[in-house]
């Protein structure tokens, strides 16, 4: 029931050149080399991969070791499988070689389990999964967890699915997450937690504490709710968020990404950032889908994505038959795309809208749009209102008509208006 298999072990031969100043310089009764300007160097070439393979009645699972010698890093994960039911899943690195260069190593690891009877938490909640991580000369990089939002990289921290088939992306993604940081600690809890009979939404949540060089708190979450259930979702929303609490700097972050969401056949995206400072210095910051287009956002504030709401239907492309002009032609269909924003700043409210409509028969084109954008500032009291509309008719691809209209307001004192 149980397998081993070694990867690239044996021995390593070097050849070491000499050239005749090095004989010179070599000291009395030192070991000359062995084939006059060549010596041979034989050494144990230690293995760079070891896996394992369970299946016995009561455990099944398996799992791997590699080694990077010239780097100094292992790296390994381990999954098992009790009884048919209890999972248990391991993925750990080690590294013998501080950034510094100087000796000393650093370590990660992260544990998860699940598959145990559900613990009720109340009102319909219950926790499916637990876990937790544990870093040694380990640091968290904020800005790379903050970047990987739109990519789901929050999927190799928060109960990873598949480990053993995704290990590479994995561990790539928690190298970057969590470097090697002399001095630096980080550890904390995960946990999942579901609700709803069928599953109408699941929430995974992890909380890492990082000190003592830098003192600060990590919430990383991963939000899934599907109408009626998360298997057969007409309704999905997926959000994925990070925040942080930097006790020295007296900073509270939070980020978030809306993605792969729907409503029946609506597209949902968007992304949302909040900045708070504490002390001498106070500032606050909170953006759904980004800001005015005036507004100049203050430098390190992450561009965000409109909250966007996109609906695409096409048609059997039927074209007349003929002789035309030589532009290309649209795929009959239908688009529709509203983009909005709302953002508060300590002086500040901001909020606008941007919608889009496009149709396309036969050999025409329809296209539209409307547009508001509102930016009120409290003092000194001012403000100033953007908002319009266009349509454009073509025919092959050709402009037939365009008609726009942009209008703007701003005020008080003096009052103006411009359109």
């Amino acid at each position: 029931p149980v397998q081993f298999e070694v990867e690239r072990m044996g021995f390593s031969l070097d050849f070491i050149p000499y050239t005749q100043a090095d004989l010179k310089a070599l000291p009395p009764g030192a070991d000359r080399p062995l084939l006059g300007l060549l010596d041979l160097d034989w050494r144990y070439a230690p293995p760079t991969g070891l896996a394992l393979s369970i299946d016995a009645k009561s455990v099944k699972g398996g799992g791997f070791l590699r080694f990077d010698p010239e780097k100094g890093q292992y790296d390994g994960v381990l999954q098992l499988e009790f009884g048919g039911r209890i999972s248990l899943t391991a993925i750990g690195l080690l590294q013998t070689r501080l950034p510094d260069g100087k000796k000393g190593y650093s370590f990660l690891i992260l544990i998860t389990s699940g598959g145990f009877t559900p613990i009720q938490l109340g009102f319909g909640f219950m926790l499916t999964k637990v876990g937790g991580l544990l870093g040694i000369n380990r640091g968290v990089d904020a800005d790379k967890l903050r970047e990987s939002l739109k990519n789901e990289g929050l999927n190799a921290v928060l109960f990873p699915e598949n480990p053993l088939a995704n290990v590479g992306q994995i561990v790539s993604n928690l190298r970057a997450f969590f470097p090697p940081t002399p001095g630096q600690y980080v550890f904390g809890p995960m946990g999942e937690i579901v609700w709803g009979k069928p599953t109408m939404m699941r929430i995974r949540l992890g909380i890492f504490f990082e000190f003592p060089v830098a003192n600060r708190l990590h919430v990383l979450a991963q939000i899934k709710v599907g109408l009626p259930s998360i298997e057969e979702a007409l309704v999905e929303l997926n959000l994925d968020a990070q925040g942080l609490i930097d006790f020295d700097k007296g900073e509270l972050a939070v980020d978030a990404v809306l993605y792969n969401s729907h409503l029946l056949n609506i597209e949902l995206n968007g992304g949302m950032a909040l900045r708070l400072r504490w002390g001498r210095d106070p500032v606050f910051l909170l953006a759904v889908g980004g800001f005015h287009p005036r507004f100049q956002a203050p430098q390190g504030f992450p561009k965000l994505d409109r909250i966007t709401f996109s609906l695409a239907k096409k048609e059997e492309e039927k074209l007349p038959v003929g002789n035309y002009p030589p532009k290309d032609v649209e795929s009959p269909g239908t688009g529709l795309e509203l983009r909005a924003y709302f953002a508060v700043t300590s002086n500040t409210v901001q909020f606008g809208a941007h919608l889009d409509l496009k149709v396309s028969a036969w050999t025409f084109t329809i296209e539209g749009y409307l547009y508001f954008d509102a930016l009120f500032q409290f003092d000194p009291f001012q403000f100033i209102i953007d908002f319009g509309g266009g349509v454009c008719i073509k025919w092959f691809g050709y402009t037939l008509l365009k008609v726009s209209l942009d209008i703007t307001l701003s005020g008080p004192t003096p009052w103006h208006a411009k359109g």
